[in-house]
């Protein structure tokens, strides 16, 4: 089942979310939701982020595909700039929303007994907001 990932940006801060769901609930980690049959990859990350966040992104680039034996979701990673909207968290998925710059961005340890899931979750979460650190101003 495919997930889109957005790493969205504003004056050269992340947004992220606060879960409160499975994987990785009670971490920060970018907006992040299945893709609906009826969307495309592209429009069902951006619906992901708009629900989860209050904000209205345009997905820019494909940025990285993600995929491991026996998880049953392939995770796709987009750069995004918000176009509009109202910065909101949506209660029942997240409990927070933030932007962050990249020397704020939250250290968060290795889930403890966590589901495979979790733990693919956050080394792709880790991934990301490591190479955002890196990342030219530019790219996102």
């Amino acid at each position: 089942m495919p997930v889109g990932l957005v790493l969205a940006t504003r004056d050269d801060k992340l947004l992220l979310v606060h879960r409160v769901n499975p994987p990785l609930a009670g971490y920060w980690a970018p907006p992040a939701g299945y893709i609906e049959i009826d969307e495309s990859l592209e429009e069902g990350a951006a619906r992901e982020a708009k629900e989860e966040t209050g904000l209205v992104v345009a997905v820019d680039q494909l940025l990285k595909v993600y995929s491991r034996a026996n998880m049953g979701v392939l995770l796709i990673a987009f750069a995004a700039r918000i176009v509009g909207g109202t910065l909101a968290a949506e209660e029942a998925e997240v409990d927070a929303v933030r932007f962050f710059a990249r020397s704020e961005l939250p250290r968060q340890p290795a889930p403890v007994n966590g589901a495979p899931l979790d733990v693919w979750f956050y080394e792709i979460v880790s991934e990301l907001l490591e190479e955002f650190c890196n990342f030219p101003r530019e790219r996102l």
